[in-house]
C-alpha cells in the first residue's frame, strides 16, 4: 500500500504554502496527498470562525473548516494537476491527529506558523508537537517553496552517528528526486578545531562524511564540509541558499514529550527554507 504525503491545513498562508510542497512531493513520489483539519485547530492558533451569514444549519465551525478543506484543495489542484488529492476533517486535536496520520504515512508536512499575525516570527505549536514528537519524517515549510523542478540545494546535517540513518537516506532520496545537490555539513566545536585534538576531530569528521558518499547515486552531486561552530549556528548558516534542510532526530522508546536537540528546534524556529526532521528510532 502506497504511503501518502499527509499535510496539515489551518486556513492560513504558512499552510498554503506547506500544501504547495506537499503537493510537489506527492508528484514526485507518485503518492497520494492526503490534506488534513482537525476541528479543534482553532484552540491551538487562535484562529477567527467565519461570519454566521450562511443559513446552513451547521456550526461555525464546520463552516471554516470545509472552507480551509476547499481552499486547499484547490491550492493543489492548481500546483500539481496530476496530485490525487483526498480531504478529511477529523474531529481531534491537530498534533495528535498528525501523529496518528503519520503512522501510516511517508511524511508529515505543516506550516511554520498559525494564522495569528503575532505569531509571524515563531514557530507554530502545531509544528513544533508534530517534529518533535512524530514517527515520520516532519516537514516544515519555512522561507516559501521553490518553483517545482528548479534547481537547489538538500543540506544535511550530520556528526559521527549519522552514517547509515534515517536522515541520510530520505536526503538522499529528496536530492535524487528533485535533482538537486547534496551537500553533507558536519559542525566541529570551535574547541575540537582549535586544539591539538581536534585534529584528529576534524579528521574522524572528515572520514565520516566521506563514507556518507558511498551509498549516494552516481547522478547525485554531492559536496561534504566540515566546518567550525556551533551545529545550530553552521546549518543555519549552509542553508540560507538551500531548498530543504534535512536533520535526524533520535526517539527512544519510553520517552514522553519533544524529542529535539537544540540544533534541531533551532533550525525549526530560524531556517531560510523548508526544514524536514527525520526521527531515528533507538531503544530506551
Amino acid at each position: 500500500m502506497e504511503r501518502p504525503v499527509v499535510v496539515g491545513v489551518d486556513g492560513s498562508e504558512s499552510g498554503l504554502e506547506a500544501v504547495d510542497w506537499a503537493a510537489d512531493e506527492a508528484v514526485l513520489r507518485g503518492v497520494p496527498l492526503r490534506v488534513l483539519h482537525a476541528s479543534l485547530w482553532q484552540r491551538f492558533e487562535h484562529c477567527e470562525s467565519p461570519s454566521p451569514q450562511a443559513d446552513s444549519g451547521q456550526s461555525p465551525e464546520r463552516i471554516l473548516a470545509e472552507r480551509i478543506l476547499a481552499a486547499a484543495q484547490q491550492r493543489a489542484a492548481r500546483r500539481q494537476p496530476d496530485a490525487h488529492v483526498t480531504a478529511e476533517i477529523q474531529g481531534s486535536d491537530p498534533v495528535e491527529m498528525l501523529l496518528r496520520a503519520g503512522e501510516s504515512a511517508a511524511m508529515v508536512v505543516t506550516g511554520a506558523r498559525g494564522r495569528e499575525p503575532v505569531r509571524e516570527m515563531l514557530l507554530g505549536s502545531v509544528a513544533l508537537g508534530t517534529a518533535g514528537r512524530a514517527t515520520c519524517p516532519t516537514v516544515v515549510v519555512r522561507g516559501g517553496v521553490r518553483t517545482f523542478g528548479g534547481s537547489g540545494t538538500v543540506v544535511l546535517g550530520v556528526s559521527a552517528r549519522s552514517q547509515g540513518t534515517a536522515a541520510v537516506s530520505f536526503a538522499v532520496e529528496e536530492a535524487e528526486a528533485r535533482g538537486w545537490d547534496l551537500e553533507c555539513v558536519h559542525a566541529l566545536g570551535r574547541r575540537e578545531g582549535s586544539d591539538p585534538e581536534g585534529v584528529t576531530a576534524r579528521a574522524r569528521a572528515g572520514e565520516s562524511l566521506d563514507a556518507l558518499a558511498l551509498p549516494v547515486p552516481a547522478r547525485v552531486n554531492v559536496r561534504t564540509a566540515v566546518l567550525e561552530g556551533t551545529p545550530w549556528h553552521v546549518l543555519l548558516d549552509v542553508a540560507r541558499d538551500a531548498g530543504l534542510l534535512v536533520v535526524g532526530a533520535r526517539r527512544r522508546q519510553g520517552i514522553f514529550g519533544l524529542e529535539l536537540g537544540l540544533a534541531n528546534h533551532a533550525a525549526l524556529m530560524r531556517a531560510p527554507c523548508p526544514v524536514a526532521v527525520v526521527p531515528e528510532p533507538m531503544t530506551a
